[in-house]
This record gives C-alpha cells, structure tokens and sequence, in this order.
C-alpha cells in the first residue's frame, strides 16, 4: 500500500518552499503593515506556512522526522484548534512601545513562542477520551519538547534551526516515489 505523501516532490523543490516561506515570515514580523498602529505583526499566516512546509520535508519513508514540539504546533495550527496566536511579540525598547520596568533599556524587539500552557485551544483540541498508551506518551514527548525548546524562544530562530537540522538529515532516496 503506498501512503500518499508531500514528500513525492524532489526534496530541493520543498526546502527552496521552505525558505520562500520563512522569508515572508521574516518580513512579516520586521515591516509589519500598518507600522504606524501600535499593533503587533500578525504572523497566524506566515508561521502556518513555514510550520506546513517543515512538517512535508519531515515527511519519510521511515517517519517524520520533524522534531516532536513543532510536530505538535503544526498540528495546533492544520487541524483548526487554535483560539489565539502561538506567537507573541515583544516589542523590547522600542521608542513609544516601551513598557517601563518590563523590559531592559536598549533590548531589540523580539517574535517568541508563546508558553503552551498561554496558548488557547478549542475545545475538539483536548480529546477526553482514553488514549493508548502509545499515544499518550507522543502527545506527553510533543508537549514536553515545545515546552523545553520553543516556548518563550525566538520564532524565527528556531525554525531556521529546525530547516537546517532537516535539510542535513533528509535522504533524497527516502523521499522519492516508489518504482512500479
């Protein structure tokens, strides 16, 4: 039985997507539109993209091998569950943003995970059912990997890294379609 998957594309042609993606989203959060508004960059868009894309080059013959914590935002963000954003922005010392005694003269603004336990869901998110015991434990291992690497992290950053780590690891053996 083959399983349909993104990764049939030639693995140059997902990456090169990647980066186009993470591009935008770079720019979406250092020229926000409406600039002159006191309202922080909207990135809900941006960030799905890049987290869609990352999720596809994962995507191998044996597993994905997207790291578990942006396994689970990607899933936040593909199955509809989330009620506010996963991202937050920080707007450092910026002049006339500045929040006196929250953050240290001259810090430079910043575009961070925000903590899971901040981050609403809806409620189809929080199945109530019994799990296996598999799946408990991968739902455990996703929330414990957010937690450790993403939550309060740079956005931009962190998923730079996590391209890198997968365009390193990615056979193009593994993700080229099947003979016959």
């Amino acid at each position: 039985m083959i399983r349909r998957r993104m990764a049939i594309s030639p693995p140059d042609r997902l990456i090169g997507a990647c980066l186009s993606a993470l591009r935008r989203l770079e720019t979406a959060i250092e020229k926000p539109p409406g600039e002159t508004t006191d309202e922080p960059p909207h990135t809900f868009v941006e960030t799905g993209e890049v987290l869609f894309w990352l999720y596809a080059i994962g995507d191998t013959e044996s597993g994905q091998i997207l790291s578990p914590g942006f396994q689970w935002a990607r899933h936040q963000y593909a199955h509809g569950n989330l009620l506010t954003e996963a991202t937050e922005h920080h707007y450092g010392a910026t002049l006339g943003r500045m929040a006196l005694g929250a953050v240290a003269l001259g810090a430079p603004p910043v575009h961070l995970w925000t903590p899971r336990e901040y981050i609403a869901t809806h409620v189809k998110a929080r199945d109530h059912r019994q799990l296996s015991a598999k799946a408990a434990a991968l739902r455990e291992l996703q929330w414990r990997d957010y937690d450790d690497r993403l939550a309060e992290q740079p956005v931009v950053a962190t998923l730079w890294d996590e391209l890198s780590e997968l365009a390193a690891i990615v056979n193009p053996r593994d993700l080229a379609p099947e003979d016959g």
